[in-house]
């Protein structure tokens, strides 16, 4: 029959193969061989997450009245650069005396995030892994916002900056 290996050990087609992830890209070199064939080789990328960042970051607009954070039709702000769960500076532009909140969505239910020293915390009732931080506005000179994730395990720690850019029309 066929052979597989997998980054050179013996491997059996359609059982688990146990592999120890580093945090970041884990490259596997895999090879199969069909019988009076020569090898075909692939390389698959599993790509670990830190136990302490953030599946995405967004900045949108909040409706006090409603006390709701995102919803149809409101305005979701671009991050500059686009989030990524590696990069931990960004800027983003939002209109002077506007009201806003930072949305971020966590990996893990057990992580926590704290911005600016204060716990971002879940809706209540909320199953998702999302953390809202309503801010009543930015008003008209920058505001920086720092997000610090714990990991489930207490100690691994990720930081997030968020530099929230006032834009004023007619200015």
């Amino acid at each position: 029959g066929s052979t597989l290996t997998i980054n050179g050990t013996d491997a059996v087609s359609g059982k688990p193969f146990a592999a120890n992830l580093a945090v970041g890209s884990n490259p596997f070199k895999v090879e199969i061989t069909a019988p009076g064939s020569s090898p075909k080789t692939y390389t698959v990328t599993v790509i670990r997450a830190s136990p302490a960042e953030l599946a995405n970051i967004l900045v949108t607009s909040y409706d006090r009245t409603t006390n709701l954070c995102f919803h149809k039709g409101f305005t979701t702000y671009l991050l500059d650069p686009k989030f990524n769960p590696e990069t931990s500076t960004y800027a983003v532009g939002v209109l002077a005396h506007t009201e806003f909140c930072i949305v971020m969505t966590r990996t893990s239910l057990e992580q926590t995030v704290i911005i600016n020293d204060f716990p971002a915390l879940p809706p209540p009732g909320d199953p998702f892994p999302l953390n809202l931080y309503p801010i009543v506005n930015v008003g008209s000179t920058p505001a920086s916002f720092k997000i610090v994730v714990t990991a489930p395990d207490r100690v691994t720690l990720k930081t997030y900056t968020i530099t929230v850019n006032p834009i004023i029309l007619g200015a």
